[in-house]
């Protein structure tokens, strides 16, 4: 019997479509997961069906409750369906048993045992009666995450929505996770799973959904998806183009570049966000001239080394040098001055500016003489940016303002260009002219950092890569040696036999 019944859902943000006619249905007692590249819909669907968000069409039905689409939150929690987060938010000055205690009455209508009955029982289960009158906000990691889901079951639902619960544990801490889950559902509990790291999925899920821009696009299990080549390519990408765009030979770049002084090295670089340690102990280096390519699945920390690298973020442990000096302490506009330029996944785009003003601004504080030679070098690169200078920057097409986003870095004359996913939602011939400017970009000397989704067109302008798994490296070497095999370890994971 479906407990939970999704029929033609689509969410629409403006002209974006996030959920694109998606049906599927969930069994009582069911461990569905869901899974897919960025920009799949994950979230999303998370969203809608706790009631955090309302679609723009479809219908979700739980069993005995009719059409929820729409619904509040609250009010779905009331009829059973509950969400434990990523990033858990408990009421920090509140004891663990307490803030178990704020959801308790939204299930007394499925569970009528007196409050303190049922408090015992959700706190044995998830293995928090230890620290009950602990303050919720002095708890470690993993007392944090059982807390989170704790709070989740207070409501006593039906249908639990797991989003990337494991994110952030160490590998000790996630064979406890996973023990929580599946005691939990022993009890009876059917469960929605968004999750990256794949040995959750392997481990736990029954079936598995995998989503590609909003819409299904397989289903099956574990194994099955896993072996799925369409899925495979969806995660790794089309195949490698030719090299041609980015065969300047590492030893030419590094004469180039030697007058510039030496290259990138990170050592031991440990980084935390959001309460999460999202990278781990990490040794990464980039000659001068070098291009790298880092891989790995959502959630393996390619962003928050991106950012880390840059200044956005701060290391909590470890040193980076760059160019022979220390800047693991340095702010983000040092290392800017210092030659280390960062092209954000998103683009983030001066909206209200044209494309001249948003590229200019990438050269901040230069002459104006030097600006115009600048923006002429970016205008032999993008043409179209010349073309359409005096347009407003978000009105161009994706592609275009990815080209713009590109060049704005450009701007500031980087010796180091840190790129994240720069194609992630570009038809293939706009991906290919992006890696072909690229290409020229590289081909100047500049290093580059390529951190991408699809990893056989990042693999083919790269001559090193490294790749991450749950915030470590996971691979590192020559990307012509990165095999497929290691590919789909990395991204979908094995068979938990095949680990063992």
């Amino acid at each position: 019997m479906s407990l939970l019944r999704v029929t033609h859902l689509t969410r629409r943000f403006g002209g974006v479509l996030a959920l694109d006619d998606l049906s599927f249905d969930l069994a009582e007692g069911e461990k569905l997961a869901i899974i897919g590249p960025n920009g799949a819909g994950k979230s999303t669907l998370l969203r809608l069906v706790a009631g955090q968000d309302r679609p723009s069409a479809g219908r979700i039905v739980l069993d005995g409750a009719g059409e929820v689409q729409g619904r509040t939150a609250h009010r779905l929690t009331r009829s059973g369906v509950a969400l434990a987060r990523q990033v858990p938010r408990p009421l920090a000055t509140l004891t663990v048993a307490e803030n178990v205690m704020v959801g308790l009455p939204a299930g007394h209508a499925r569970d009528p045992r007196p409050a303190r009955e049922r408090l015992g029982d959700i706190l044995a289960l998830t293995g928090l009666d230890r620290v009950a009158g602990r303050p919720a906000g002095a708890l470690p990691l993993l007392d944090l995450k059982r807390l989170e889901v704790a709070r989740a079951l207070a409501s006593r639902p039906r249908l639990l929505l797991l989003d990337e619960v494991s994110a952030g544990l160490n590998e000790s801490d996630l064979d406890a996770a996973i023990e929580l889950i599946a005691a939990i559902h022993g009890t009876g509990t059917s469960m929605l799973i968004v999750e990256h790291v794949q040995r959750v999925i392997h481990e736990l899920a029954d079936r598995v959904l995998v989503l590609n821009w909003g819409a299904l696009l397989t289903q099956g299990t574990p194994a099955e998806v896993t072996a799925d080549e369409e899925v495979r390519r969806v995660y790794l990408g089309a195949g490698r183009p030719a090299r041609e765009a980015a065969a300047v030979d590492p030893a030419t770049r590094a004469t180039r570049s030697a007058a510039e002084g030496g290259g990138l090295s990170l050592r031991g670089v440990t980084v935390s966000r959001g309460g999460l340690t999202a990278v781990r102990e990490l040794d990464l280096d980039i000659a001068p001239g070098e291009t790298v390519a880092v891989l790995g699945a959502n959630g393996a920390g390619k962003s928050t080394l991106t950012q880390t690298i840059s200044g956005l973020l701060r290391a909590r442990e470890g040193r980076i040098t760059w160019g022979g000096s220390d800047i693991t302490r340095r702010a983000a506009h040092v290392r800017a001055r210092s030659g280390i330029a960062h092209c954000q996944e998103g683009r983030k785009l001066f909206a209200g500016l044209t494309v001249a003003e948003n590229l200019r601004l990438g050269a901040f504080g230069a002459r104006r003489g030097e600006i115009a030679a600048r923006e002429a070098q970016v205008h032999e690169i993008f043409p179209v940016l010349a073309e359409r200078a005096g347009q407003v920057a978000t009105t161009m097409s994706g592609g275009q303002q990815q080209m713009l986003a590109i060049g704005r870095a450009l701007m500031s004359r980087p010796r180091l260009l840190l790129c994240d996913e720069v194609t992630l939602g570009l038809s293939p011939k706009v991906a290919d002219e992006i890696y072909s400017a690229l290409g020229r970009v590289a081909e100047e000397g500049t290093a580059l950092l390529l951190v991408e989704q699809d990893a056989e067109r990042c693999l083919g302008a790269a001559r090193r890569a490294y790749v991450l798994e749950r915030g470590r490296v996971f691979w590192q070497g020559k990307a012509d040696e990165l095999d497929d095999a290691t590919l789909v370890a990395a991204y979908l994971g094995a068979d938990p036999g095949e680990r063992a």
